[in-house]
C-alpha cells in the first residue's frame, strides 16, 4: 500500500514533523515518496556489514576476508577496496601471513556507523546546500533549506550515535 502525502501540507512541514518526532522511518518514507535520491552505495552497505561482522566476533579476533564475504553475502571482489578504505580510516587493521586477516582497530563502542560510511563515501549530504551552503544561490531565501539542514543534522546525529556496539547488541530478526 503506497502512502500519499496530503496535498494541502507543504512537503517541508511533513519532513519537519518526521524530524521533530525523531522518526527516521517516517523521514525516509517521505523522501522516497518525493523521489529524492538518497541511497548509500553498495560499497558503503558492504562496509557496514563487514564492520558489524567483525564487531560480532570475540574481542581482538581476526577474520579472513573470504570468511566475512561468505557470512555477510558480499562478493569477494568488493572486499579489497572496502578493506583498504576502512584501513586508511584506521577503523580496521590488516595482517599478512599465516595468522593474517583483518581486525577492528578500536573498541566497538568507539566506531560509529557514520565513521564507516564516511570512510567509503566521504561526508554524507542530503543536498549540496547542507554540505556547501556557499554553493547554493538560493540558501539566503530558500524556505526548504532550514528543513534540509535539520534533516542533515538528524541523520548525522543518528548515524554518529549508532555504534557497532549498539548494532551487535540488538537481537537478530529472522526472516
Amino acid at each position: 500500500m503506497s502512502r500519499q502525502r496530503r496535498d494541502d501540507w507543504p512537503f517541508y512541514v511533513l519532513i519537519e514533523s518526521a524530524i521533530k518526532d525523531s522518526n527516521l522511518t517516517k523521514f525516509i518514507n517521505l523522501v522516497r515518496l518525493e523521489n529524492i535520491e538518497m541511497e548509500l552505495s553498495r560499497q558503503a552497505d558492504y562496509a557496514v556489514r563487514t564492520m558489524v561482522d567483525l564487531a560480532s566476533l570475540p574481542e581482538h579476533s581476526r577474520a579472513l576476508t573470504s570468511e566475512i564475504a561468505k557470512r555477510q553475502q558480499i562478493p569477494e571482489s568488493f572486499l579489497p577496496r572496502i578493506i583498504s578504505a576502512l584501513s586508511k580510516a584506521q577503523l580496521i587493521r590488516t595482517f599478512r601471513g599465516n595468522n593474517g586477516g583483518v581486525a577492528l582497530a578500536r573498541p566497538i563502542a568507539e566506531i560509529s556507523v557514520l565513521d564507516v560510511i564516511q570512510a567509503l563515501e566521504g561526508p554524507i549530504c542530503l543536498n549540496r546546500c547542507t554540505y556547501q551552503p556557499s554553493q547554493c544561490d538560493r540558501s539566503a531565501f530558500c524556505r526548504v533549506h532550514p528543513i534540509w539542514r535539520k534533516a542533515q543534522e538528524y541523520l548525522n546525529q543518528l548515524l554518529g550515535e549508532t555504534t557497532l556496539a549498539t548494532l551487535v547488541s540488538q537481537p537478530i530478526r529472522l526472516r
